[in-house]
């Protein structure tokens, strides 16, 4: 696990003030290190084979203070992409193709886009102003907000390139698209295995990124190892779940759900402030 144990001991002079927040954490032994990582890892997998998204909003600014951000980043990819290719092999009937290959198509487009803006902007401003966005969204479904009757096919696309934007910059993709489900109003199958229609190319594409920029190690794919029994039992968990989750309680978890997911998008960058340089 040497991209734990690499951020985890980083050189630190405790008497130095110039030293970076991160290096301040508490020093934990390795293993229990290693158990906190990979208990992440599970909360975030079942969370995501529950409702389809979520899962590396959730993860990533804890799994930040224990190891690399680079190193942590590429085992979500893995994780992520090994979640939606067991869902969608076993509920693949519940997508929405319809709606899946316009999504998928506009993502692809923007996926580019947001690339190239990450050079430019703020990712700090863009991260909390979408945090802020859902925390409204969700706060405006809790006061009863309406739902589509019908969705035109160019509001389909639009959601679709504004998620490739995102996720060319930030990696965020389930966030937006749970939000345009909302307001669709789909019941819990049809949300989390649209989402995945959506994820595993998209995953495919990002862990072909994660490859070639060299983030992916042998460490990386040690610890993607170590995590496949608890991904299986997130999953099982996660179906069993939403199987049994009828279409009245389905949209106050799905609110609270966003609620929660747009708080950590500001919280994240409250963590990355606190331990950064």
């Amino acid at each position: 696990m040497h991209g734990i144990d690499e951020y985890r001991n980083p050189p630190y002079n405790e008497s130095d003030p110039s030293q970076p927040t991160a290096c301040r954490i508490v020093l934990i032994d390795f293993p229990t290190v290693y158990f906190l990582v990979l208990g992440i890892i599970f909360v975030a997998a079942t969370v995501r084979a529950t409702l389809g998204f979520g899962d590396a909003v959730l993860a990533m600014p804890l799994l930040t203070l224990l190891m690399l951000p680079t190193k942590a980043a590429a085992v979500m990819a893995l994780c992520s992409l090994m979640i939606a290719a067991w869902m969608t092999c076993r509920d693949w009937r519940d997508i929405a193709f319809d709606k899946t290959w316009r999504l998928l198509l506009t993502v692809c487009l923007g996926m580019p886009i947001g690339v190239f803006f990450l050079k430019h902007v703020d990712p700090n401003g863009v991260k909390a102003a979408l945090g802020i966005v859902v925390v409204g969204f969700a706060v405006f479904r809790l006061r009863g907000g309406f739902q589509l009757k019908r969705t035109a096919n160019w509001l389909t696309y639009a959601v679709g390139f504004v998620t490739g934007v995102m996720f060319g910059a930030f990696n965020i993709l389930g966030v937006i698209l749970a939000m345009y489900g909302s307001l669709c109003g789909w019941d819990a199958r049809r949300l989390r295995m649209t989402l995945q229609g959506v994820m595993l190319p998209a995953g495919v594409a990002l862990v072909s990124y994660r490859w070639a920029e060299g983030s992916i190690t042998l460490d990386t794919l040690k610890l993607f190892a170590y995590t496949l029994p608890l991904l299986l039992i997130a999953g099982l968990i996660g179906q069993f779940a939403s199987h049994r989750v009828n279409a009245r309680r389905f949209e106050p978890i799905l609110t609270a759900s966003l609620f929660i997911v747009g708080g950590m998008l500001l919280v994240s960058i409250w963590i990355g402030y606190k331990t950064g340089p």
